[in-house]
């Protein structure tokens, strides 16, 4: 159990933690498909 001033901080923290994730992993798998386009099915 935590109070609830260091509970809603943690989830604060957990969620921009998570959020900023998102948002690495979806840049990565957009960069993947634009270098995708440019490879042939031989490489």
């Amino acid at each position: 159990m935590a109070p609830d001033d260091i509970l809603s901080e943690n989830a604060a923290e957990l969620a921009k933690q998570l959020a900023d994730g998102a948002t690495k992993a979806l840049g990565a798998a957009k960069r993947l498909l634009h270098t995708g386009w440019a490879e042939t099915l031989e490489t």
